[in-house]
């Protein structure tokens, strides 16, 4: 039987997966209907998002179980903190450094934070493992 900590991994991975699908098939959309320079701003905008968000599952996901509880709490914080602080470094830069459109860079960070929603919802709701 796997640990408690390989299910949690591997259903994390699923939804970084599923999420990372979600967004790059909207920045596909994006430049097919809008035009290269707004789909490629709504893709930096998504992954000025995701980036951080799937360092920082993937770092507390290793600290599953009633063992670890304190570990996984300093690792939630900690990796908070530096996803948050990401974030905005990440969306700064790709606005100002690669002048990208702003509206569209939003939209894609916003976009990002829905299908971070969709793909936990869908990963939880299709679950095999029961953790």
């Amino acid at each position: 039987m796997a640990s408690i900590a390989s299910l949690v991994r591997a259903e994390v991975l699923k939804m970084v997966f599923m999420q990372f699908m979600l967004i790059v098939g909207a920045a596909i959309l994006m430049i097919i209907f809008t035009g290269m320079h707004k789909g490629l701003s709504f893709a930096a905008g998504s992954v000025s998002y995701w980036l951080p968000v799937s360092l920082f599952m993937n770092r507390t996901s290793k600290y599953a179980g009633a063992s670890a509880v304190s570990k996984f709490l300093f690792a939630f914080l900690t990796g908070e903190i530096i996803k948050l602080s990401l974030c905005g470094i990440l969306f700064v830069v790709a606005v100002k450094v690669f002048s990208l459109s702003l509206g569209y860079t939003l939209a894609g960070f916003i976009g990002a934070i829905f299908a971070f929603c969709i793909a936990s919802f869908g990963v939880l709701f299709h679950s095999k493992a029961r953790i």
